[in-house]
């Protein structure tokens, strides 16, 4: 089961926990991506491909940020953190869930605040 999304091409598959940048079919694991450094490779690893544009690099770093929130799991305050393999897979696993409450706290935050200025703090 692949989720697309729109990461400027990237595209990740839940089942096998892999980004796949489609015009060049290239596959990157990120099931091994657990510590902050694995990261930073696979990063600078793509950034040396010649077909790799700056939209690419862009896609796949608000990707990586996506599925593993690095800042929190991997590398908070400059701290070394590493994800267990279960941890990493249940992260980028929970995509879904993450977004879909991002979107309802927007959504409360537009009825809130559509009658004028509202002073509003998180229950």
């Amino acid at each position: 089961m692949t989720t697309r999304k729109n990461w400027n091409g990237w595209n990740f598959d839940r089942r096998t926990l892999e980004l796949i940048w489609p015009p060049r079919g290239y596959v990157v694991d990120v099931e091994p991506m657990t510590t902050s450094a694995a990261v930073l490779d696979m990063v600078v690893q793509v950034g040396k491909k010649t077909w790799a544009t700056d939209a690419c690099l862009a896609g796949l770093v608000r990707a990586l940020n996506a599925l593993l929130v690095p800042q929190a799991n991997l590398c908070s305050c400059g701290a070394h953190k590493t994800m267990t393999p279960t941890a990493l897979a249940a992260t980028a696993r929970g995509l879904a869930k993450r977004e879909k409450a991002r979107a309802a706290m927007a959504s409360e935050w537009r009825r809130k605040t559509s009658g004028g200025l509202v002073i509003w703090a998180p229950k």
